[in-house]
């Protein structure tokens, strides 16, 4: 049986002081056969992996661009050395707040909260959201259903949000949506994705080299559902 896990689910930084060869050596990918593609974000080019893209070409002092989507970073733990507790410590190691001196920043991650053994229930958290029944220190949150994807709660603006928090039935998003094949042992996955963004997601990288112990202290320092009780006298 799959046991709870915390896991980076979306990673983009940018350097201005590794050359496209360095990066490629960071990352462990440098017997990976990538493929050459017109790039994005401004930048001309970009060497593709699946879901690894490596930005380059752009403006002078807009260096290198990395992005992983969520099967990017199970790319770079399965062949590439998984190892972002050594991009992290080089971002902290160059980054400045001065935006000018800043050699290198990170502007997203993404860690989520996988449940397999039902801790997660969707149906109260959606009744809980409706009900107003949690403390949360974004001012944005509702529920939305998809025919597809079933019951997505959230918190925060997923466009303007440095942090946003999505709550949903991973199962049926990668079982219907995306067609893909799920372990038949599996009968409960509900995501718990927190979107970091920023000063954000740097404050996360800051935090102790512990992924679980830094999302549930991100996690209840922006929201917590809570019981309601019944404060009427007879």
């Amino acid at each position: 049986m799959e046991q709870n896990k915390v896991i980076y689910d979306w990673l983009t930084f940018t350097t201005r002081i590794h050359s496209l060869t360095d990066v490629i050596e960071l990352l462990g990918l440098i017997d990976i056969k990538f493929e050459n593609m017109k790039g994005r974000y401004c930048y001309q080019d970009r060497l593709n992996f699946g879901g690894i893209n490596i930005m380059y070409n752009g403006r002078e002092d807009m260096g290198i661009c990395v992005e992983f989507s969520g099967q990017g970073c199970r790319e770079f733990e399965t062949y590439g050395n998984g190892d972002y507790q050594a991009i992290f410590d080089l971002i902290n190691e160059h980054w400045d707040k001065d935006n000018e001196k800043r050699q290198m920043n990170i502007s997203r991650l993404d860690v989520a909260y996988d449940d397999f053994l039902g801790l997660l229930d969707l149906n109260y958290l959606m009744k809980a959201v409706q009900n107003g029944d949690y403390v949360s220190r974004m001012k944005r949150a509702g529920v939305f259903w998809d025919n597809l994807d079933g019951v997505t709660v959230y918190h925060g603006s997923d466009k303007s949000s440095n942090v946003y928090i999505r709550i949903y039935n991973k199962l049926i998003e990668q079982k219907v949506v995306r067609k893909k094949s799920v372990d038949e042992n599996i009968k409960h996955w509900v995501r718990c994705e927190i979107k970091l963004k920023d000063d954000t997601a740097r404050g996360f990288i800051k935090l102790s080299n512990d992924i679980r112990k830094n999302y549930f202290d991100v996690l209840n320092n922006y929201l917590r559902y809570v019981v309601p009780t019944d404060n009427t006298t007879n």
